[in-house]
């Protein structure tokens, strides 16, 4: 996804869906979460992803 754009609609459903059906863990989600807010570049939602993260190792 180009540029500071929110996952929005149909995307993050589909997405909501390829996490629940492929991602037991939880991890797979985690890490994307802190991969988008780094990209969007806000770092303090980054931190609070990275230790909801940690939470799940």
């Amino acid at each position: 996804m180009p540029g500071p754009q929110a996952v929005t609609g149909n995307t993050a459903h589909r997405l909501a869906e390829v996490f629940a059906a492929d991602d037991p863990t939880g991890k797979l989600e985690g890490l994307w979460k802190v991969k988008e807010q780094l990209r969007t570049s806000s770092l303090a939602d980054a931190a609070s992803a990275k230790e909801d993260l940690k939470a799940l190792a």
